[in-house]
């Protein structure tokens, strides 16, 4: 399974779980539940908000129309959520569940949210869309705060998601409330997200921001996702022009900061210019990585994917192998590649399931920005150190940041 074509449901519990008090049942098989967990919990092992029904062959034969109601009723008495999300899988509606009608007719003091997130119904990208439009059908029209915006497209289980939450609050000052962030936020907060002013939507997400503009007159804008200074200040002067705002004051003042900072380091940077490297990531985060590595470091990025089609793994893979990159910027996914190859693998888009990120160090943002050099910097001088014994004897114990690499992937390849 990919990242961008994998089962619709991770795509729908994705959604769910990131709304921080819901909780999710699956109305499946166990292993749709170990599945979705085992992606979410490397850095959140105490926030398990989700249950399965658990459907076994009698379910199968007879119908699961008992198992769901009988999970509903422990749903209640183990969460104390806003809401209940039922995810159906692929058993439940093979069978053809009446998993509507169970719920109609549930005795709840909350909402049960039902999204049909059978695999093969579709790939992870319209799991996420159907739960957000489940999502948007809920919302009501509020009346208007100033200088208040939405973020839509962040989830609990993206990496350093937090950190990089928190960077981009920071980038966009005290003069910028952020009034909801999309879906990664409260339900409450989530259904009052039409009160905002704007929204600010990730590539990717733009049936949110159309959607929303038809039905409560929101206006929107689509942002990359801010990596590097350039990306930071594209990101602010987008929020700042659709808001009305001047912030070329403060964007200056946070530019200045961040080169002062890279300044101490410039003699390596310097050596990243023309560097070839792989990017493979989601619509969000993967664009703006790209025009970061490229437009502002300079280096060479000779493979690249956000797509989703059917075969972009494979396609991904052999064109790695067949290039000079000597980095590749990815997922876990892309772990089995890197090792293979013998190249660094820097972990920046979902799933990450072999890494944690609980501290505030982001890539997102100016802080990001220094963050994310300072990790390719050492990903970088750690592969050099390590590929010592790769040129023969007599051979430098370190060569240049670039030559190494480069070197090492020309013996690779032939």
């Amino acid at each position: 399974m990919s990242a961008s074509t994998g089962c619709k449901l991770f795509g729908a519990y994705r959604t769910a779980i990131s709304i921080k008090d819901a909780a999710v049942l699956i109305h499946s098989t166990i292993g749709c539940n170990w599945g979705t967990i085992a992606f979410h919990i490397p850095s959140r092992q105490k926030d398990i908000r989700q249950a399965s029904t658990v459907l076994y062959e009698e379910d199968i034969i007879f119908g699961g129309k008992a198992a769901l109601e009988k999970a509903l009723g422990h749903m209640a008495e183990l969460y104390d959520s806003s809401v209940v999300f039922v995810l159906t899988g692929c058993v439940a509606e093979i069978m053809e569940d009446d998993a509507e009608g169970v719920i109609r007719n549930f005795p709840s003091s909350k909402p049960i949210l039902l999204v049909k997130a059978a695999g093969f119904k579709g790939d992870m990208v319209s799991g996420v869309d159907d739960a957000m439009k489940i999502l948007m059908d809920k919302m009501r029209a509020q009346k208007r705060k100033h200088n208040s915006l939405n973020l839509v497209g962040f989830f609990a289980d993206d990496f350093k998601g937090d950190a990089d939450l928190n960077s981009i609050k920071m980038m966009l000052g005290e003069n910028v409330e952020i009034n909801a962030v999309i879906p990664y936020d409260n339900y409450e907060k989530i259904l009052e997200a039409p009160r905002a002013a704007l929204n600010v939507v990730f590539e990717g997400f733009e049936y949110v921001g159309i959607y929303m503009e038809q039905k409560f007159g929101l206006p929107y804008v689509v942002v990359n996702f801010p990596y590097g200074i350039e990306g930071s200040k594209e990101f602010v002067r987008k929020v700042a022009g659709a808001l009305d705002l001047t912030m070329e004051e403060y964007l200056g003042e946070m530019e200045r900061a961040t080169v002062k900072k890279l300044e101490m380091v410039y003699g390596y940077v310097h050596k990243l210019y023309g560097m070839p490297v792989a990017v493979r990531g989601d619509r969000v985060r993967a664009k703006g990585l790209r025009s970061f590595l490229q437009n502002e470091l300079g280096m060479n990025v000779e493979v690249f994917s956000a797509g989703s089609a059917d075969n972009a793994e494979d396609d991904f893979e052999k064109s790695v192998e067949e290039s000079n990159a000597v980095i590749v910027f990815g997922s876990s996914y892309e772990r089995g590649l890197a090792d293979r190859l013998a190249v660094p693998l820097i972990r920046y888009t979902y799933p990450v399931f072999d890494s944690i990120s609980i501290g505030n160090r982001s890539y997102a943002g100016f802080e990001g920005t220094v963050n994310l050099v300072e990790e390719l910097i050492n990903v970088t001088m750690t592969a050099n150190y390590r590929r010592d014994g790769m040129y023969g004897e007599g051979l430098p114990a370190k060569i240049s940041l670039v030559s190494d690499l480069t070197r090492a992937k020309c013996l690779r390849t032939g």
